[in-house]
């Protein structure tokens, strides 16, 4: 194990607004995913799409005992492909 600061369970749905550049634009594509885990420098989400290292995604992360979600930056670090989802690690932005 490599990281810094170790990953702790959080499973939670989450929203994503994955940043996509195109040519001349830039569109965003909204999904979902599962949050499996989250350390002080990144999580781990569970979706239903590839996701190339490098792209961004804005994320909204449910709190606890309050309707609110915090919007937070990653980076995806990587990604691969686990029954017939993606596994994908990603890395706030500060």
């Amino acid at each position: 194990e490599k990281r810094i600061h170790p990953r702790k369970s959080f499973k939670k749905f989450i929203i994503c607004d994955c940043i996509v550049k195109q040519l001349n634009k830039i569109d965003i594509e909204k999904f979902k995913g599962i949050c499996i885990d989250i350390s002080e420098c990144g999580l781990g989400l569970m979706t239903d799409r590839l996701l190339n290292r490098g792209q961004l995604l804005e994320i909204r992360l449910p709190v606890n005992a309050v309707d609110v979600k915090i919007s937070a930056f990653a980076e995806v670090m990587w990604s691969y492909p686990i029954n017939g989802n993606f596994k994908t690690g990603l890395r706030f932005l500060r």
